[in-house]
């Protein structure tokens, strides 16, 4: 049986880095939530991690110009 590994790495306004893992999407979902405040779109448990956070990047770019206050990247890794 496959298992999937979420890790997600943010900085709040360019500084202390944290990196967190996960192995249920929606906790992931949730820390994401919880990270990015400046942003009030609430994930559905079905969304994808990564398109959640480009939802927020497209936000950034339209309603910010390209200023955030968190910086975030999520992989996504399939274990065997």
């Amino acid at each position: 049986m496959k298992k999937t590994v979420y890790v997600v790495a943010s900085t709040w306004m360019g500084s202390e880095l944290s990196i967190e893992s996960f192995f249920n999407k929606e906790k992931c979902l949730k820390y994401m939530n919880e990270t990015i405040n400046d942003w009030h779109e609430k994930p559905d448990p079905e969304d994808d991690p990564i398109e959640y956070m480009q939802r927020y990047y497209d936000w950034v770019r339209e309603e910010r110009d390209n200023m955030c206050d968190v910086d975030i990247i999520v992989k996504v890794i399939e274990l065997n």
